[in-house]
């Protein structure tokens, strides 16, 4: 009986060693990871013009981290590196705004990144990509296809000269040009004219495909002038045809065309 008792003791006081489990995820029983920031991200427009805007970004950060920082990345779409385009604090009630201006015509890609703190793992905002156009002169563009055509010289109309524009070098002869657009053009602006050399009662004929589609078709006149704008939204190819008479002579002028693109 003393015997039983005296082991009892012994038992009593050894220690027990208590190993935790792994979890399925790798860490122990009873040990949650901390969690990640949540970070929304709007912006104002997916599209403006080089030099007459700003891209403007806005979003809310949870859990809330007043005054912590939020940085703005950037980069070209395809590419692989980000870069910081501008840094603000994070308001009280968890929002921000971050403003970025860009330098040149392309399509880029946005995010928003708010980096670890107290505990709380790093987030970033869902990608947002937005596009920056330029307005430039068609005829500074690469062409394709040509014929009996000049893109680069200037017309007269009503004593006016019209540098770049598209006109004729035979009257009479077939005149074409094509321009690649790969669908990086939203829009194309010009006027139709006849130039001042065409004689009196002359008539010509301009017209506009895109990827074989007829967009323009206008009959002219000496003295006639017609404004015009075409959506170049997808467009991959743009073509004019211009067609004139060797008697009476006609003369039509594509008046220095310009088109709105990213590249």
């Amino acid at each position: 009986m003393r015997l039983t008792t005296l082991m009892a003791a012994v038992v009593a006081v050894v220690p027990m060693s208590v190993t935790a489990t792994p979890s399925a995820h790798g860490a122990p029983d009873g040990v949650r990871k901390p969690a990640a920031y949540t970070v929304t991200a709007t912006v104002k427009t997916h599209d403006l013009d080089l030099g007459e805007g700003v891209v403007t970004v806005r979003g809310k950060v949870t859990p809330r981290a007043v005054g912590k920082k939020v940085v703005l990345q950037e980069r070209r779409k395809g590419a692989g590196r980000w870069a910081v385009s501008s840094r603000t604090t994070i308001g009280r009630n968890g929002t921000y705004l971050l403003t970025d201006e860009p330098a040149e015509v392309g399509t880029f890609e946005y995010r928003v990144v708010k980096r670890r703190s107290d505990g709380v793992r790093r987030g970033t905002s869902p990608t947002i990509e937005v596009s920056v156009y330029a307005w430039q002169k068609l005829a500074q563009r690469p062409r394709g296809p040509f014929e009996n055509i000049a893109v680069s010289s200037t017309a007269l109309i009503a004593g006016v000269p019209y540098a770049y524009s598209f006109q004729p070098f035979v009257r009479g002869a077939p005149s074409y040009v094509e321009y690649p657009l790969r669908g990086l053009c939203t829009e194309l602006r010009t006027a139709y004219a006849m130039h001042d050399s065409a004689a009196e009662g002359s008539s010509s004929r301009i017209t506009l495909a895109l990827d074989g589609v007829p967009a323009v078709d206008q009959v002219l006149v000496k003295g006639q002038v017609v404004a015009s704008t075409t959506d170049l939204t997808g467009a991959s190819v743009l073509r004019y045809d211009l067609f004139s008479n060797a008697t009476p002579a006609s003369y039509p002028v594509v008046v220095t065309p310009e088109v709105r693109c990213t590249k």
